[in-house]
């Protein structure tokens, strides 16, 4: 089990007043790996059982947001929810999951094998005011986006 989370806001009833620009930035790269091997081989016994069986449950959470009746008074708002780049080189900007299940089995008379992966991943980026109670910004430039 993975869980990976990044949260940059302003809270439920903030209040922020910023001298220049305000930025909500979170960014986040999750990977996530389950790798199994079952063999049972090179046995002298008249049956070899072998059985491999992976479960990779990933979630993933990337959030930038204005909390619900927050205030905010800056000369610009930047909301993002960035990619990380993980290995800082710019070549990694991708999430990664690998499940695998391997099984093998031998015998003298008989084997028998059996492999089951099984993978879940849950995860969002979000860069988001709530429209339910929204935030009060008063801002001259206001920008949002997430990066996937």
């Amino acid at each position: 089990l993975q869980k990976s989370t990044a949260r940059a806001t302003v809270p439920d009833n903030g209040k922020i007043t910023a001298g220049g620009a305000l930025k909500v930035s979170s960014s986040n790269n999750t990977d996530g790996a389950a790798l199994t091997d079952g063999s049972a081989v090179g046995s002298t016994a008249a049956v070899g059982i072998g059985a491999g069986i992976s479960i990779n449950l990933v979630k993933s959470v990337n959030e930038a947001s204005i909390g619900q009746n927050a205030l905010v008074s800056a000369s610009g708002i930047t909301l993002e929810a960035l990619m990380k780049d993980v290995k800082g080189d710019g070549s990694d900007f991708v999430n990664t999951f690998n499940t695998e299940a391997k099984s093998g089995a031998g015998g003298s008379k008989v084997g028998l094998a059996g492999s089951l992966p099984i993978e879940r991943r849950t995860g969002c980026g979000l860069a988001l005011q709530p429209c339910a109670h929204p935030a009060r910004v008063f801002a001259l430039d206001a920008v949002q986006g997430v990066q996937r």
